[in-house]
């Protein structure tokens, strides 16, 4: 046991694609910091009420609402390994553009240029790395989200110890490891998955996509409290609960197999849901409101990886079309939790008000949207004339997940 469970540790951590996604993420996360710091030096320039407005998270809703729109002429982004270069350096300029901003003309100008440059280029690697994340087996997808979770957490002190030098050294290393992921894609050592026989259509239910949305919400609210709190808590929290995240998701896809999606689902909403009450109980922000919300986001963002690589072998939809998608509906939820945030204090809304709204609206997508039965109707269709194929891809997902059960 001891000696395969060895085996599966090297060899998740031999996958260049591991550390593609820890390194590139880690460094959005840390290039992030730019736009905000940029909006707030344009605060208190001419600009300051469009500045108000215009957060980071709208232009990224632009970006993907851009990319859905054009994913047919675009194509897909991993078949051009030009991007590989222009894309971290995008979000190297725009780091670079928005540290200029200031009340001039030119620094205005600049500012936002950055600020849509940081942006595009976080949404285009996104969906760069998850592509590549789509042409894996099932097998090497739970060995992707899990290594690159344990891999990505001690990152976050590199970007908040020094976040220009740290995040230009994460791009880099990142870019190479996607390079790297690319042709070992090319060469099949992933052992990717043929597509099925049969490829179904499809159907996203309005209700998945509004809890989608609404647990995004939930976490954008709890987000921009705890990112107003002392640097190395917000550090702190999450780090501690990304590992936490990682040993409930492994425990729960080792004990349940194919079942294992609906269950985590279920799993991230109590843990957001926890994250409000906790939140009311104590009559505002408090650290352990905001470790709940972000084990239960970081589960859901291991959840969302598995969901649409699945989606992305069985439905007959580009992937760059999925991706772009799912990510549009996440931050347009995301921005409407930091706008609800951010329109609460005095003369406005009410702080728990709110909370308690979010978490009754959690508790509703916790009973009736996201059950087993509209989670597995997603994932593997209603019995239609897919079903071979769809059993085949349900025992592959079986097997993988008890490789996790050492």
């Amino acid at each position: 046991m001891a000696h395969n469970a060895l085996q599966t540790v090297r060899a998740t951590l031999s996958m260049p694609l591991v550390w593609a996604m820890a390194l590139l993420f880690a460094a959005m996360e840390a290039s992030s910091a730019f736009p905000v710091g940029a909006l707030r030096a344009l605060s208190g320039t001419s600009a300051s009420a469009l500045a108000s407005f215009g957060t980071p998270e709208l232009l990224s809703v632009v970006a993907y609402g851009l990319l859905l729109v054009t994913a047919r002429s675009v194509g897909s982004a991993v078949a051009q390994p030009w991007l590989f270069a222009v894309a971290p350096a995008s979000n190297v300029l725009g780091m670079l553009l928005c540290a200029g901003a200031s009340n001039t003309a030119y620094g205005i100008i600049s500012a936002w240029i950055g600020i849509a440059c940081v942006q595009g280029a976080s949404a285009l690697l996104t969906v760069m790395v998850l592509e590549l994340l789509c042409s894996c087996s099932s097998l090497w997808v739970l060995r992707a989200v899990v290594g690159s979770a344990l891999v990505n957490a001690p990152l976050a002190v590199i970007g908040d110890g020094a976040p220009f030098e740290g995040t230009i050294a994460l791009l880099i290393a990142g870019s190479v490891a996607l390079g790297l992921s690319y042709r070992a894609w090319r060469r099949g050592v992933w052992a990717p998955c043929a597509d099925p026989v049969f490829k179904r259509t499809g159907s996203f239910p309005p209700s998945l996509m509004v809890g989608l949305a609404m647990v995004s919400a939930g976490f954008g609210f709890l987000q921009q409290l705890l990112y107003q709190q002392d640097a190395n808590v917000v550090v702190g929290v999450i780090v501690g609960t990304k590992f936490a995240a990682v040993l409930l998701f492994v425990a729960v896809a080792g004990l349940l197999g194919s079942a294992f999606v609906a269950t985590l689902a279920k799993t991230l909403i109590t843990f957001a849901t926890a994250a409000f009450l906790v939140f009311l109980a104590q009559g505002g922000y408090s650290p352990l409101s905001s470790a709940l919300m972000s084990t239960g986001y970081s589960l859901f963002e291991m959840t969302t990886y598995l969901v649409l690589a699945e989606l992305a072998l069985s439905l007959r939809v580009r992937p760059l079309s999925l991706l772009s998608g799912f990510y549009l509906i996440e931050t347009v939820g995301y921005l409407l939790g930091c706008s609800l945030e951010a329109a609460t204090g005095p003369g406005g809304l009410d702080r728990r008000m709110v909370a308690a709204v979010l978490a009754l609206a959690l508790l509703i997508c916790a009973v009736w949207v996201f059950t087993e039965k509209h989670v597995n109707d997603l994932l593997w269709g209603r019995g239609d004339g897919s079903a071979g194929g769809d059993a085949v891809r349900r025992q592959e997902i079986d097997i993988d997940a008890g490789v996790w059960g050492l």
